[in-house]
C-alpha cells in the first residue's frame, strides 16, 4: 500500500538498501520500502513508500533487530524476536513475491542480531545469542553452536571478509573459514580436554 505523505519514521531500529530501493524498519512507519527511480536524481530520490506487512502478530517495528538485502538471490531477510522472515522480490521496480519464515525457538533459538552476506560461498551468515547460521541459497539453514565449534554464547555481530566469517561476542572476536562444514565436531574416545571437539583441529581462532 502506497503511503501518504508526510509521514513521520519515528525511531529507525534497521535499514537496508539494493540500488533500486530502501527498506527502513521504524516504529512510525513499520517495516517500509522505499523505491528509487534510476531515472530521477539523486537529490530528488526520496520517492514513494510502500508498506511491508510482516504479519498481524507484529505491529511494532521496534521489533525488527536485523535486516539485510541479498542482491544475489534477489531477498530481503528480517529478524524479529518471534520469526526470521525471508521476502522474495522479483521485477523492476522491485515488487514483493512471496513470504516464509522460520518460527525463533525452533533451528533459530533467539532474535537474529547481525546477518552478513559471503560471496565466495554463496551464504547468508546470520548472528543470534546462541549460536551462528548459514543459510545457503537452497534455502537449507545450517545451526552452528557450541557443539559445532562456535567458542562461546553470548554472540552478538558478525562480518565477512577475505573468505572468513567473524563473529563478536561479550567475550571478544573469533573467525572461521567462509567454506567451515556446519557438520558437528566430536571428540575422540576419552579425549576429556576438549570438552567433546577435537583439539588439534578447532577450525576456530581468536583474535
Amino acid at each position: 500500500a502506497r503511503l501518504s505523505a508526510p509521514q513521520e519514521w519515528g525511531e529507525i531500529s534497521s535499514a537496508t538498501s539494493s540500488s533500486s530501493a530502501v527498506w527502513v524498519a521504524s516504529s512510525g512507519l513499520g517495516l517500509s520500502q522505499v523505491d528509487l527511480p534510476a531515472s530521477a536524481p539523486l537529490e530528488t530520490k526520496c520517492c514513494a513508500a510502500s508498506a511491508l506487512a510482516l504479519g498481524s502478530s507484529l505491529d511494532s517495528a521496534q521489533e525488527v533487530s536485523a535486516m539485510l538485502w541479498v542482491e544475489q538471490w534477489q531477498k530481503l531477510f528480517v529478524g524479529t524476536p518471534l520469526a526470521f522472515y525471508t521476502y522474495s522480490f522479483a521485477g523492476s521496480p522491485l515488487s514483493q513475491v512471496s513470504v516464509s519464515h522460520e518460527w525463533v525457538g525452533a533451528i533459530v533459538d533467539t532474535a537474529p542480531l547481525d546477518m552478513a552476506y559471503e560471496p565466495s560461498q554463496d551464504a547468508l551468515w546470520v548472528v543470534e545469542a546462541q549460536a551462528l547460521h548459514k543459510r545457503t541459497a537452497d534455502g537449507r539453514l545450517w545451526r552452528i553452536g557450541q557443539r559445532q565449534g562456535t567458542p562461546t554464547a553470548n554472540l552478538a555481530s558478525v562480518a565477512v571478509g577475505q573468505g572468513f566469517v567473524w563473529v563478536g561476542s561479550e567475550f571478544g572476536v573469533a573467525r572461521v573459514a567462509a567454506d567451515h562444514s556446519a557438520a558437528q565436531q566430536v571428540g575422540v574416545s576419552g579425549d576429556t580436554a576438549s570438552h567433546g571437539r577435537y583439539t588439534a583441529k578447532d577450525p576456530w581462532q581468536w583474535s
